[in-house]
């Protein structure tokens, strides 16, 4: 009927191809917010704690439900991997799930509300953020490149742009950030087999940890084979349902140890031999016993644990072989392999009877090796990309200058309050310049208590007015020329190193004007920690949050 109202539900992205893996120790009421977004989807919910006790799944879910009882009957001895008494139990559900990609989330999240107060969709971000590429080897400083409708970001190289501000940032190559596990999601195909939380909980010195423990292990082997990791968007509502005292006492040894950790995983070095994940890993895991195996037995443990980890990994998801080097060596002949490539052929090997000599056949030999898992960027027409790009600026090059002074003409400042000046004697403002200087009445009051540096470009013949009440020096190209005699060759000329100034002010969520200048100077007299990305805002931020998994050496106020 036309004109009437049709409840429509969003089309769930990767149904077939994701689980949602939740931790519980209590009934899952939390999932009734999130039922417009996780129902379509297939839930793997591991119970944490007595496994005599029932845990209670809304109506309508697909889901399984494992308690410490599966675990140790579907793993046996290899059990002992999986933690008891912590979240770190979810790695379960990593191992049961057969799908390629994984979203986790703790039943204490809920979910959050942009500025304009529409509930934000976090697994649909997830999902953008896991099929869109990264960028590990060049950090774009404001939002991911691949995002629809990005801005064409001025530098960025060309074979790393997508389609073309939301803050989804490719995390650089060589450093590590303290990943969080309440609402992760990442391809368990590609990087799976290292998202071990290790041991913790019950049993175990230290809790709480598991996701510092996975993530920077997982760095240290994507940096190795060139994957990259995100972070940022999406936000969830966190409702603390612990006693963060209690808490504190779990992860009082992650605390400690972390400033012994940490430096190891920045000065790991993995050989050219592993490449694949699992190989890396258990390499990663031979270090770990060797140099932090010194600080705590825990590590000698953690360290069998993450063995034990791949050991279960490889029992429930089986293992992708490279035959074609071994068809002439197979007893059987190579019509018998050929027969079962391309599926799962556990069932043939064991129906053929094979001695164990041909059961020890595995990774750690040459024979048969196992398949990695890549991926390859699809070839890109730049030079067209370039064109289709820029064509509608160039087309509007005419109008655009006198549009920007018209919209810089009918903004209205508020001059009555003034911000204290902060490095007043210590801080010059240099703008390039090749016309008047009117916009700078917008920014007159944050510029005007500080001493400015103009540099005109182009014609030197040519005035430029600047505004009254600036403390300012003017220079054109002929007061560069006997100041710098022939060095003055190395000044550009008519060339973006020399632009116009012509930025206006912005204004944040609230409509509240936004002194660039005075975050600029906060930002530089504020420390940087170029080694551990801070996943969330700048750690020297006065009043910021302390950051679970941040370095102790590394944390400001």
């Amino acid at each position: 009927m036309a004109g009437a109202l049709v409840d429509v539900k969003p089309t769930p992205i990767l149904k077939a191809e994701l689980d949602i893996v939740i931790p519980a120790i209590r009934n899952l009421d939390f999932l009734e917010r999130w039922r417009p977004y996780f129902e379509p989807y297939h839930l793997i919910i591991v119970q944490d704690g007595d496994p005599s006790r029932t845990i209670k799944v809304p109506d309508g879910f697909d889901c399984e439900l494992y308690n410490r009882n599966d675990i140790n009957r579907i793993l046996g001895p290899k059990a002992s991997c999986i933690s008891f008494k912590d979240s770190a139990c979810r790695c379960f559900g990593y191992l049961v799930s057969k799908k390629k990609y994984i979203f986790t989330i703790d039943e204490d999240c809920f979910v959050a509300k942009d500025p304009s107060g529409k509930e934000i969709n976090a697994l649909e971000q997830h999902i953008k953020n896991l099929l869109n590429p990264s960028t590990p080897l060049f950090f774009n400083t404001l939002y991911d490149p691949y995002r629809e409708d990005a801005d064409l970001f001025h530098g960025y190289p060309f074979n790393l742009r997508g389609v073309f501000v939301d803050a989804v940032l490719t995390i650089p190559k060589g450093t590590l950030f303290p990943m969080c596990d309440m609402n992760l999601a990442f391809n368990r195909e590609l990087i799976g087999p290292a998202m071990y939380f290790g041991l913790m909980g019950d049993g175990q010195p230290i809790g709480r940890y598991g996701d510092m423990w996975a993530g920077w292990c997982m760095k240290v082997i994507c940096d190795h084979l060139g994957y990259g990791v995100k972070t940022g968007l999406p936000y969830v509502w966190h409702s603390k349902a612990r006693n963060p005292f209690v808490n504190l006492k779990k992860e009082y040894y992650g605390i400690f140890w972390q400033e012994e950790v940490i430096p190891f995983f920045h000065f790991a070095v993995l050989t050219k031999e592993c490449t694949t994940v699992k190989t890396c890993y258990i390499e990663l895991s031979k270090q770990v016993k060797a140099k932090l195996g010194k600080i705590h037995p825990y590590f000698l443990k953690l360290a069998d644990a993450m063995v034990t980890w791949v050991e279960a990994w490889d029992e429930l998801n089986g293992k992708v072989y490279a035959v074609s080097s071994y068809l002439d060596n197979h007893p059987g002949g190579d019509k018998v392999v050929l027969a079962a490539t391309g599926r799962d052929a556990t069932e043939d090997f064991e129906d053929a009877g094979h001695s164990n000599t041909a059961r020890e056949l595995d990774t750690t030999s040459s024979a048969i090796p196992e398949l990695g898992i890549t991926s390859k960027n699809q070839p890109v027409d730049y030079l067209q990309k370039i064109k289709d790009l820029t064509k509608p600026i160039w087309a509007d090059a005419d109008t655009w200058f006198e549009r920007q002074q018209q919209e810089e003409e009918m903004c209205h400042l508020d001059h009555d309050v003034k911000p204290t000046p902060i490095l007043k004697d210590e801080l010059d403002i240099v703008i390039p310049t090749t016309r008047n200087l009117d916009s700078l009445a917008m920014w007159r009051p944050f510029f005007e208590p500080y001493h400015l540096i103009i540099v005109q470009d182009g014609d030197p013949s040519r005035t430029i007015k600047v505004p009254d009440g600036f403390d300012y020096e003017l220079y054109n190209r002929n007061d560069i020329n006997p100041i710098l005699g022939p060095k003055a060759s190395c000044i550009s000329v008519k060339d973006s190193a020399c632009r116009r100034f012509g930025h206006s002010v912005a204004k944040d969520l609230s409509g509240k004007e936004i002194n660039a200048l005075e975050q600029h100077i906060k930002n530089l007299l504020n420390p940087s920690t170029p080694l551990f990305f801070n996943s969330l805002y700048d750690p020297y931020r006065e009043g910021a949050d302390f950051v679970c998994g941040y370095p102790l050496r590394s944390i400001g106020l």
